[in-house]
């Protein structure tokens, strides 16, 4: 049904030149399982190599649906069995470029299994995790609403760390220095990327983490607890800057060139939008290598 040519595409990265092998579908849009998997929309890009370059020089980019008519280039970290070609008009312009496994890596999003994961609070980057408890008083989640809640799969609940608050203050400082951290069960990982969901609640856009940070660890046990065994990933948005609306997904955030594999990973709120008694949203997505 679709034509397809394997061409060898020249880019120029660090070197003055990579030959890399595309498979392209001809007449085709790629509709990925998951509309997860997609990592940008981008308009006026006016080439079909323009297109190609944004996927080839993104780590977790395997798929490309260049539309020609309307110059959009749309990249997923799909692979092509995580979705489905349907064909496109003939007018359209419409085709699909399929960058493959060349790297014998599988990148998905993380799914909590049976994993621990650890609420901590009155902590920074690089400093000693201090544990939080269930409760409604200074260094505690709200019953009910541990960082777990953020790896359950449920947009209708979402963490409340109050960090160095109680539950009826209302600070901007409430929720801040806080969040947890994760073991990930198999084999260590590179995290690539992430994504937030705001929580559900039509009140709580104050309650939207701003700015975080992320560090990977490959200790285990009592030496997580320390801040000289993680080392900084990440340190900037999480993706909520822009009210994406309620119960919905912020702006996929890149890691800035991912490459060590780590089995642990600790996220920390260093600001948050207004005035409440915790950080919260409803989920977040660790997309891996």
């Amino acid at each position: 049904m679709f034509p397809t040519v394997i061409i060898i595409f020249l880019v120029s990265h660090t070197i003055l030149s990579t030959a890399t092998p595309v498979t392209v579908y001809n007449n085709a849009y790629f509709y990925p399982t998951d509309i997860h998997y997609l990592l940008s929309n981008l308009s006026t890009i006016n080439s079909v190599n323009a297109c190609l370059c944004q996927c080839y020089n993104n780590i977790i980019c395997f798929t490309v649906n260049y539309i020609g008519t309307t110059h959009q280039c749309i990249l997923y970290f799909a692979q092509l069995n995580q979705g489905q070609l349907r064909v496109a008009p003939t007018t359209v312009n419409a085709s699909v470029y399929s960058f493959g496994n060349s790297n014998n890596k599988s990148v998905t999003y993380f799914k909590r299994t049976n994993e621990t994961v650890y609420d901590i609070w009155n902590t920074t980057a690089g400093t000693d995790s201090v544990y939080a408890v269930s409760g409604t008083s200074i260094g505690t989640y709200y019953p009910g609403q541990s960082a777990q809640t953020a790896f359950d799969g449920d947009l209708t609940d979402g963490p409340c760390n109050h960090g160095s608050c109680d539950y009826t203050n209302g600070a901007l400082a409430c929720g801040t220095k806080a969040g947890f951290y994760i073991t990930i069960n198999g084999a260590p990982k590179v995290l690539a990327a992430f994504d937030v969901i705001s929580h559900t609640g039509s009140w709580s856009r104050v309650r939207d983490p701003m700015m975080i940070t992320i560090e990977g660890s490959n200790l285990n046990g009592s030496a997580l607890t320390l801040g000289s065994s993680w080392t900084l990933i990440y340190n900037g948005s999480a993706g909520l800057i822009t009210d994406p609306g309620r119960a919905a997904w912020g702006t996929l955030q890149l890691i800035s060139n991912p490459s060590i594999a780590f089995a642990s990973y600790r996220l920390l709120v260093t600001s948050k939008q207004g005035y409440d008694s915790c950080a919260s949203c409803s989920e977040i997505m660790f997309i891996m290598v």
